[in-house]
């Protein structure tokens, strides 16, 4: 066994037994080695790589054997060569530099100082010749939700876990045992917070960027595969994909008057939109309409400012290019169409003009004031519908208080702090003004727009904690 005792620059050493397999000191001069039992393996060689000095201590230990006083050089300073192995990238070998670099090396000196010459004069010449193989380091880069919590955590689960393991004899091995499972466990709840946490955000910023890093997230998941850039396989792709077909021989001709088109119907019209590329402005409407969900397609487009594809296929119909005339006569068609719809009543009391809302010149829908707009989001009446809530009661109000948008929005006494702050204490905001509000002005809606993501924010803040309480309650 091995007792070591560190007192200030020194550190004394010495050995009990030894036994079989155990660790022996030699002190040859002033010269300290480290072996085993067996002579031809060696033990750590780190502290005798700071060794400065080391001689026999005067006064003898506790036990019959002599300790030995080493003076060690501070830490990070060895005194003696540390061999580093290097690899390099020897495709990128430059034989005329590596030349050029050994020509001028030569011995000199006793023998140990012309082979630490002539090891430094090759390491040069390689390192000028070619590219060192990057080894070690963090290779990959870290992932977006790791912290300094979860690296705190992961350093002390290890260490108790080593502790753990090297206990298995002893009595304190349980004790060990339970600490290592607290600690994997507090590892693991750092981890899940963190992530969740992460989500959120990229939840937030594909708000204001659809396009940004959430959707290079998801990309980058789905398009692992590199492009093929090799002429052979682009020429094989392409003829696989557009085969040679036969000759066809046209027996006459189709001519068409100025005042003539070809007919065409509502479907073949659908196909051609469907096929043609996005723009960003579509695609981001695709991303809203994506967040509102699919339960109500009326409320959805409304909210988008989509024109349903129905009427924009009977526009196009008409074989004339589009004017604003006939945008007007198709927003005027659509107007009438969502008056009569019998579904999105609440997103119909928000946004019951559909012209001033769809020709605004400022603002977008972010995830959560689409929440708002349709009624779909955290609200427990709509979750209720689904059964994911026990009942749609305000658990703020108590009573027989409906949480639905509505109350959240404009009536709960818990949010009476966003409301003023988005409109002031003196103007208060209705289901009739709120819409009107938002596209009057651009500080309007910026005021307006941040009061539904606060309350949204809330509102999942507590459907996870009932969620929570209702799981470890069961």
């Amino acid at each position: 066994m091995l007792v070591a005792k560190h007192l200030s620059s020194s550190l004394v050493i010495s050995t009990l037994g030894p036994p079989s397999g155990g660790v022996n000191l030699q002190l040859q001069g002033d010269q300290l080695y480290w072996t085993r039992s067996h002579p031809s393996k060696y033990a750590s060689s780190t502290p005798a790589q700071r060794a400065l000095s080391a001689r026999l201590a005067e006064s003898r230990s506790s036990t019959d054997h002599l300790a030995v006083l080493t003076t060690l050089a501070p830490s990070g300073c060895h005194s003696a060569r540390a061999f580093i192995h290097e690899s390099y990238k020897t495709e990128s070998l430059d034989m005329d530099c590596l030349l050029s670099m050994v020509s001028g090396l030569s011995v000199r000196g006793d023998a140990n100082s012309s082979a630490e010459a002539m090891a430094d004069g090759i390491s040069a010449a390689c390192n000028a010749s070619m590219a060192k193989v990057r080894r070690g380091g963090n290779r990959h880069r870290p992932v977006a939700w790791w912290n300094e919590e979860i690296a705190v955590a992961r350093m002390e689960c290890h260490a108790a876990r080593r502790r753990c393991q090297r206990t298995r004899s002893s009595p304190l091995h349980d004790l060990y045992a339970t600490v290592f499972k607290g600690k994997r466990r507090e590892l693991k709840e750092a981890i899940k917070r963190s992530k969740a946490r992460h989500f959120q955000e990229l939840c937030d910023a594909a708000d204001s960027q659809p396009f940004g890093a959430a959707y290079k997230l998801v990309m980058r998941k789905l398009c692992r595969q590199p492009m093929p850039t090799r002429p052979h396989q682009l020429s094989r792709i392409v003829h696989t994909l557009f085969p040679r077909q036969p000759h066809l021989e046209h027996t006459g001709s189709l001519i068409l008057q100025d005042d003539e088109f070809v007919p065409t119907n509502s479907e073949e019209v659908l196909s051609t939109i469907a096929k043609r590329p996005k723009t960003t402005e579509q695609k981001t409407h695709h991303v809203r309409l994506r967040s509102v969900g699919s339960g109500n397609a009326d409320a959805a487009l409304v909210v988008a400012g989509m024109i349903p594809l129905g009427l924009l296929a009977a526009e196009r119909q008409t074989g004339t290019l589009v004017n604003r005339a006939l945008r007007e006569e198709t927003i005027s068609r659509w107007q009438r169409k969502w008056e009569q719809a019998s579904s999105g009543r609440w997103t119909k009391r928000l946004i019951p003009e559909l012209k001033p809302w769809i020709e605004r010149r400022h603002g977008q829908v972010d995830f959560y004031l689409a929440q708002v707009l349709t009624g779909h989001g955290c609200f427990k009446a709509y979750l209720f519908r689904f059964k994911h809530e026990q009942d749609p009661y305000c658990d703020h109000c108590g009573g027989d208080v409906i949480e639905d948008a509505e109350h959240s929005i404009f009536h709960c006494p818990l949010f009476t702090q966003e409301r003023e702050l988005a409109a002031g204490p003196n103007t208060p905001l209705t289901p009739g003004n709120l819409v009107a509000t938002m596209i009057a002005t651009e500080h309007g809606w910026a005021a307006i727009s941040t009061m539904p993501s606060i309350i949204m924010k809330e509102l999942r803040r507590r459907e996870r904690s009932r969620r929570e309480h209702s799981q470890t309650s069961d």
